[in-house]
């Protein structure tokens, strides 16, 4: 399989206008070290890339670390997830996003994309109170259309 970024360049190279070092060089670097799904949104002056990690990269129960301007526990940091995309989403620009579950990058609608987030989350926060009936992989149940 390609490397992430290599199925990612194509997709999103040409709508990308203003500050291209966020895909060219920021995107690129970011993505050679984090191999997980994420959420990639390309605006024609610049992109961001939200995450979707497993709940073991987030602070253990009750532990809470230095976070942007002050400290936030794992709930804290799950819920910029949803704002990050709320904010993106209210910007008011033209966006295009991308979904990689993993194994694939595929364009999504904004729709999509905050059924994406709101699985994720859920998976996330069963995970942290660690549901004996909960499988315990880092699943999504949306399937989206190539």
């Amino acid at each position: 399989m390609k490397k992430t970024y290599n199925q990612l360049l194509p997709k999103v190279d040409h709508l990308i206008k203003n500050y291209r070092e966020d895909l060219l060089k920021h995107d690129r670097n970011h993505l050679d070290e984090y191999d997980g799904p994420f959420l990639h949104y390309t605006r024609i002056s610049g992109t961001t890339i939200l995450e979707l990690c497993k709940a073991d990269k987030y602070p253990a129960k009750g532990i809470k670390i230095n976070y942007l301007f002050g400290q936030a526990d794992r709930y804290h940091i799950l819920n910029q997830v949803n704002e990050c995309h709320d904010s993106l989403m209210n910007m008011g620009f033209k966006q295009t996003i991308h979904y990689f579950d993993g194994k694939v990058i595929k364009k999504v609608t904004r729709d999509q994309a905050q059924t994406i987030i709101r699985e994720y989350t859920d998976t996330i926060k069963h995970e942290f109170t660690k549901d004996p009936n909960f499988v315990k992989e880092h699943i999504f149940i949306t399937k989206i259309k190539p």
